[in-house]
């Protein structure tokens, strides 16, 4: 692949589909970083070039995962209200039935806060965020690799000079 096919490329051709449901979506970014993150010292300019597209790929990760923690913490919100209401006692059969529970006896003012954040569906969304934050904590770190890129590869491009006797 020469650079004008680089630069003309979509960026579905650059982006591997995470089909492996059995391996976690962060690791298949981090796979796909390690095969990113290699460049060919023999041709500097292509990999100068693929920089734009490999960003707008962790991008796209990025965003994405952003958006996901900003849905799971409105729906932790969500829920929070629903048990807070639920180990008070102040939901209704009607709600009961409508939230799929069961009746709650009563607990102590002080207690109802740590049923709350207990409670398995609020831990479960709890670890379905901390899960996409680490992902976009990845991808920043990779933009910030890629904001660098530039530099180190031009700085290559000058110590290959220097070596030739050309600087």
């Amino acid at each position: 692949m020469d650079m004008g096919d680089i630069i003309d490329a979509p960026l579905t051709l650059f982006m591997t589909p995470m089909s492996d449901p059995k391996k976690p979506v962060i690791q298949q970014i981090l796979d796909e970083w390690e095969q990113d993150a290699k460049w060919d010292p023999s041709d500097p300019g292509i990999a100068m070039s693929r920089i734009p597209i490999i960003h707008a790929k962790y991008l796209r990760y990025l965003r994405e995962h952003k958006a996901h923690v900003r849905v799971i913490e409105q729906q932790l919100i969500r829920e929070r209200r629903i048990r807070t209401d639920y180990y008070s006692g102040r939901l209704d059969q009607e709600q009961l039935k409508k939230y799929g529970l069961t009746p709650f006896k009563f607990v102590i003012k002080q207690e109802v806060r740590d049923y709350v954040e207990s409670d398995e569906s609020i831990l479960t969304l709890n670890m379905k965020k901390a899960n996409h934050e680490q992902i976009v904590e990845l991808c920043e770190s990779v933009m910030k690799e890629l904001n660098n890129r530039t530099w180190q590869i031009s700085g290559f491009m000058k110590w290959q000079q220097f070596c030739q006797g050309q600087g």
